[in-house]
């Protein structure tokens, strides 16, 4: 019972990193792509 909860809660926390990377890299990539349509006015 403890095992899977602790199971439970790894995976969790590994899904809330993945997911905070995801937007990191969501936000640089529309950063990126809003500097893109700065230079092309």
């Amino acid at each position: 019972m403890t095992k899977a909860m602790s199971f439970f809660r790894g995976s969790i926390e590994r899904e809330t990193c993945h997911r905070n990377a995801a937007s990191l890299w969501m936000r640089r990539f529309r950063m990126r792509a809003f500097d893109a349509d700065q230079r092309l006015e």
